[in-house]
């Protein structure tokens, strides 16, 4: 479902006309995504054990996807939480802005309350996306919004990379659809365009008009999956000190922990920066896209990068998708694990999520 706006309830609205950026008078709505529930199957081809870590490097392997239950299939992380199953989730149509007393901050002004009951995360078109906030800060504005609502986390990004690589028969997005917003150079303000210009693809995958590695994209109704800013991602938290390990959660998201809802996910992140070419694989996170090793090129295997630190002193926390700057290192399965739990960067924001 493209770009149809939901109350704070997540409850659809009525006679919406997003195209022109106009939304119902009165209503305090958001600009979502929905993705029904589906089931997954991963049949590993060639695994190979991971030395001196955790799980496998999955080098070949065959995913099916399914609308309803089959035998040998399970239903994605992505509509279970805290261990309740959900018909659907909503994912921001539009990388985040702050709703700051009832008023959408549109400029990505620096100023803001980023306390439990202080400015919200928003999903609209026609706004610079909000960038400077650490990872937690980023998920109370997405909490403030009500029950069901936080920013991304680990399981609704898999979902959405699983779902575009079976679609498009390929990891390398950028082949796919477009290079997205990538090829800009380095600044030291927030350099990202403004979202809804995909707006008028309706729920079919592109890019807008103009220069390819210019413009924005679109994965049904997603815009900038990948590109013009970094966009954090919850319940996903990564041990300091030498471990390239990784613990998971698909809700109650804290920094530096690797207890209470965070299981460890038996798996071991690839030590050096690069192109990814293997995926990290055990079987109870199957679902999982993370890189286990880094020979790969800007083409092939997956043609995007993995930025890792896992000598670093502290937790670190983890950012999807890349920047405008960053070229052929973008795409939708790219990542950088290097930064502290402190990291404020105006390269990096946040997108809103809503699960019933």
């Amino acid at each position: 479902m493209r770009n149809s706006c939901y109350t704070e309830t997540g409850a659809l609205t009525v006679a919406v006309t997003v195209g022109s950026i106009t939304y119902p008078v009165g209503a305090s709505v958001q600009v979502m995504v929905q993705q029904p529930k589906f089931y997954y199957r991963v049949v590993p081809i060639a695994l190979e054990q991971v030395a001196g870590g955790q799980g496998f490097h999955l080098r070949h392997a065959r995913y099916y996807i399914s609308a309803t239950p089959r035998e040998g299939f399970k239903v994605h992380p992505a509509f279970v939480r805290n261990g309740v199953e959900r018909d659907f989730f909503l994912v921001g149509a539009y990388e985040g802005c702050l709703q700051q007393n009832g008023v959408y901050n549109r400029t990505d002004a620096q100023t803001g309350n980023f306390t439990v009951g202080g400015d919200r995360l928003a999903s609209i078109a026609g706004a610079k996306p909000a960038t400077g906030l650490t990872r937690r800060a980023c998920g109370i504005t997405a909490e403030n919004r009500g029950q069901g609502w936080t920013q991304l986390y680990a399981a609704i990004v898999a979902a959405t990379q699983l779902l575009m690589m079976i679609e498009f028969g390929t990891f390398n997005t950028q082949n796919a659809i477009g290079r997205g917003v990538v090829d800009f150079p380095t600044g030291t303000v927030n350099g990202s365009l403004n979202t809804g210009a995909t707006a008028n693809l309706g729920d079919s995958s592109g890019m807008a008009a103009g220069q390819n590695g210019l413009v924005s994209v679109s994965y049904r109704g997603q815009e900038n999956p990948w590109g013009n800013v970094w966009e954090f991602v919850d319940g996903m938290n990564m041990p300091a000190n030498g471990s390239n390990h990784v613990f998971i959660a698909d809700n109650s998201f804290v920094e530096n922990s690797t207890t209470g809802q965070y299981r460890n996910a038996g798996i071991s992140i690839a030590r050096t920066n690069g192109f990814i070419s293997a995926f990290c694989y055990n079987e109870a996170f199957d679902w999982l896209f993370l890189p286990s090793e880094t020979l790969g090129d800007s083409e092939l295997p997956v043609g995007d990068h993995l930025w890792q630190n896992w000598a670093a002193a502290e937790f670190r926390v983890a950012l999807f998708g890349a920047g405008w700057l960053h070229g052929s290192m973008a795409g939708g399965f790219g990542w950088y694990l290097t930064h502290a739990f402190s990291l404020r960067l105006r390269l990096v924001g946040g997108r809103l999520v809503y699960v019933p």
